[in-house]
C-alpha cells in the first residue's frame, strides 16, 4: 500500500531546500511543527504551487505551468497527471476537513486527512489505511496555525507535533491559484464517485485547466477558478471499466457553483474516457472559453481588441 505521507514530505523536503527560488519561507513552531508559507507572508510562485499540488496529492501527480491560447489570450495553464487517483485525489489532495488556523476555520487537506481519516467513511470505501510516523497538511489559510492548533491536528493524526508538516497557502495567491486549479482533479473524481462509480477504477488521469489570476479576494478568485473548470477544464481519465454515469464529470451547462459545496462537486467542462478494458475512447462536453475572459477581469480596449488591458 502507498504511504501518502512519505510521498508528500520528500517533496516538501526538496521545496525547503530551494525555499528562496520558490519564493516561500519555512520556520519551525516551539512545538516542534514545521511551518512552509507559500504565499501568506511570502510572494510564494507558480512553482510552488505546482509542487504544493504534488505534496498534497502525496508525491503521485506531476504539476506544470504553461501559457495557453484562448482566443487572442495567453493564460498561464495548469498540466497535471496523477497516478493512483482515488487515493491520492479524494484521500489527500481534497480538502474536507473543517479545522481551525490563526482563530479562524479554514479547509484543511493533504495527507495528514489520512491519517486522521476525515471523514472515516470515504477511507472506508478507498481501502486505505494509512500508516505513517508522520504528516503533512495543507491549509487554505491567510495566517498558520498556532501551537495549541498544531497539537489538535497532530493529536487528531497520532503524532507528535514534531512530526508534522503544515503547508500554508492563501486562496488569493500565486501558489494558492495554482492549488485550486489541481483541485478540480479531485472534484472531477467526486463527481464521478457521487454518481455510483468506482473511482478505484480510475487507474490514471491527466488535467488541464487555466489558472485564475491571484488577487485579495479569497471568493472572487475561488470563483474564478471554479469557473475556469466548469468552463475550459479538461480531463481525461484512463479507466478499467466504462459506464455511463462517467458522462457526469462533464457540465453542459458550463456553471458550477462558487459555494463551499460547488468548489467539492464541481465538474469540468471537456472530459475523455480511455477504457483498459477494450481500447476504447469516449468523449464527453465541451469548452467556452468565452465565459472567463470576462470573469478572469480581461477587458478589451476600443482601439486595440488584441491586449489585455485590466487584469484583476
Amino acid at each position: 500500500m502507498i504511504s501518502l505521507n512519505a510521498g508528500a514530505l520528500q517533496t516538501a523536503a526538496g521545496m525547503v531546500t530551494r525555499a528562496d527560488p520558490l519564493g516561500i519561507r519555512a520556520t519551525t513552531m516551539g512545538c516542534g511543527a514545521r511551518v512552509v508559507d507559500c504565499g501568506a507572508d511570502v510572494p510564494g510562485s507558480y512553482e510552488a504551487g505546482c509542487r504544493l499540488v504534488e505534496a498534497c496529492c502525496g508525491g503521485c501527480a506531476a504539476a506544470r505551468i504553461e501559457i495557453g491560447e484562448f482566443g487572442p489570450y495567453a493564460i498561464p495553464v495548469l498540466h497535471m497527471t496523477v497516478s493512483n487517483p482515488a487515493i491520492a485525489c479524494l484521500g489527500a489532495q481534497l480538502p474536507l476537513w473543517r479545522v481551525t488556523a490563526g482563530g479562524e476555520g479554514t479547509d484543511a487537506g493533504g495527507p495528514g486527512r489520512a491519517l486522521a481519516r476525515k471523514p472515516a467513511a470515504l477511507y472506508q470505501r478507498l481501502n486505505h489505511d494509512e500508516s505513517a510516523q508522520q504528516a503533512l497538511i495543507s491549509l487554505t489559510a491567510d495566517w498558520p496555525p498556532d501551537e495549541g492548533e498544531a497539537g489538535i491536528l497532530a493529536e487528531a493524526c497520532r503524532i507528535d507535533p514534531a512530526d508534522l508538516t503544515l503547508m500554508v497557502a492563501p486562496a488569493g495567491s500565486i501558489a494558492g491559484t495554482v492549488q485550486l486549479a489541481g483541485l478540480v482533479a479531485a472534484t472531477a473524481l467526486a463527481r464521478i464517485m457521487n454518481t455510483g462509480y468506482d473511482p478505484l477504477h480510475i487507474v490514471h488521469l491527466a488535467l488541464r485547466v487555466p489558472l485564475a489570476p491571484p488577487g485579495p479576494d479569497a471568493e472572487s478568485v475561488r470563483a474564478a477558478a471554479s469557473l475556469a473548470g466548469s468552463t475550459c477544464g479538461t480531463l481525461h481519465l484512463i479507466a478499467d471499466g466504462f459506464e455511463e454515469s462517467l458522462s457526469g464529470v462533464v457540465d453542459e451547462r458550463g456553471t458550477a457553483g462558487a459555494g463551499r459545496e460547488g468548489r467539492f462537486t464541481a465538474p469540468v467542462a471537456e472530459a475523455s474516457v480511455s477504457d483498459l478494458r477494450d481500447g476504447s475512447v469516449r468523449r464527453f462536453g465541451s469548452r467556452d472559453p468565452t465565459k472567463i475572459l470576462e470573469h478572469f477581469g480581461i477587458r478589451k480596449r476600443r482601439s486595440r481588441t488584441d491586449r489585455i488591458t485590466d487584469i484583476r
